[in-house]
């Protein structure tokens, strides 16, 4: 319909401009013949889009970049060890020039014979418990001994200690002896003395007898097997002496004139021995210097004769 409008209004145009006469109808058709206009070609196809390959994943992802920056690294701790404490203590007793051990002239408290000083012996005159040197001081008794510390090996307690070898075997440092003085059978004797006493592994206390009383203390290390033996009975006893935590004997009292002897029981023992009347050597004695020992040395006592 919309057409037929266009071309009826066309014709009348072309009329009225005196381009076309309608009378003549085939002149009229020939202006709308299209048999002879060329085909236009057809429009191309749309060509649809194709969708993009999926990226490999991680493949649009930067390179990693190093950094150059310098590393912040923690600073390490300093570890100081507190330098190794010596004891002041002649090599035997009453030996040596130091204030406290044997014959000095240097003010100061002393268990030997002193000059100007506190002492036990001979002095010019003062106050003193055994006549001390000239303005002395009554001083009472104490322990100067370091702070001990567990460690693994038994040279550094040694070293620590300041440790000597000790004739019936070990190690020992005496770190006290009492200014007190007691008459014995065996002549005046300090009334108490206490060592450090160190066994290592391969080391032994022989078979001894003391003239006095001696304790046991267990300080460090392994257990340590403590024999007793009274002759006058032929009792033989055995002690543990460790830590109490370990159901062992933390303190053993050896009677005087009782045979000991003892070993440890891993790689050292440190115990501390304090006898009263004080120890002098005097009053020490090895077993196999006594001429009837060798008749005790049978039946259970025979496989303790190698700590002889």
């Amino acid at each position: 319909m919309v057409v037929a409008i266009h071309a009826a209004l066309l014709f009348a145009f072309l009329h009225m401009a005196g381009k076309l006469d309608i009378g003549d109808t085939q002149r009229a058709l020939n202006v709308f013949n299209f048999t002879n206009a060329p085909i236009p070609p057809p429009p191309p196809p749309a060509q649809r889009k194709q969708p993009r390959p999926k990226e490999k994943e991680g493949g649009s992802a930067p390179k990693n970049i190093r950094s150059e920056a310098t590393p912040v690294v923690a600073p390490k701790a300093k570890i100081e060890t507190p330098p190794v404490q010596k004891i002041a203590a002649a090599e035997a007793p009453h030996q040596g020039a130091a204030p406290t051990q044997g014959a000095s002239n240097v003010t100061g408290p002393g268990t030997g014979a002193g000059g100007v000083g506190i002492g036990t012996g001979s002095g010019n005159g003062g106050n003193g418990s055994g006549g001390g040197g000239d303005n002395g001081v009554v001083e009472p008794p104490h322990l100067a001994t370091p702070v001990l510390s567990g460690r693994d090996f038994p040279r550094e307690l040694i070293e620590q200690l300041s440790l000597l070898p000790h004739p019936e075997g070990g190690w020992y440092r005496e770190i006290y002896r009492s200014r007190e003085r007691v008459q014995t059978r065996r002549g005046l004797r300090a009334a108490l003395t206490t060592i450090h006493y160190l066994l290592e592994q391969q080391q032994l206390s022989r078979w001894h007898v003391v003239e006095s009383t001696e304790l046991w203390h267990f300080y460090d290390g392994a257990p340590l097997d403590l024999f007793e033996y009274v002759p006058a009975t032929r009792r033989l006893a055995r002690h543990v002496l460790g830590s109490v935590r370990d159901g062992n004997e933390s303190v053993v009292v050896i009677e005087q004139g009782v045979w000991q002897a003892a070993r440890s029981r891993g790689e050292f023992s440190l115990v501390g021995c304090t006898v009263g009347p004080g120890f002098e050597f005097e009053d020490f004695r090895f077993v196999t210097a006594l001429s009837e020992h060798k008749a005790h040395f049978t039946g259970e006592l025979a496989a303790l004769a190698h700590l002889l």
